[in-house]
């Protein structure tokens, strides 16, 4: 997660990172945060998993980005 110049927040995650156990989770989760009236925008790959998504408020970013580290860190623990 990240600032960017105009006070939105960005996260971004790299789909060849995304473990293919958690890959419709994950798709699922961000297709939510996508329809936040915060998120300004988001982008997808090919396979409609969205890997940028900007979001104005700081304290919707930080909770996006903690529930896509806890999907993360619940794979590991799968492991």
């Amino acid at each position: 997660m990240s600032q960017g110049s105009n006070s939105e927040y960005r996260i971004e995650v790299d789909p060849d990172e995304i473990p293919p156990q958690i890959k419709n989770q994950f798709a699922e989760m961000m297709d939510g945060f996508s329809k936040l009236e915060s998120c300004k925008r988001f982008n997808t790959t090919r396979s409609n998993i969205v890997f940028q998504l900007d979001i104005l408020i700081r304290n919707k970013a930080e909770k996006a980005f903690d529930q896509i580290v806890e999907l993360f860190e619940s794979n590991l623990n799968l492991e």
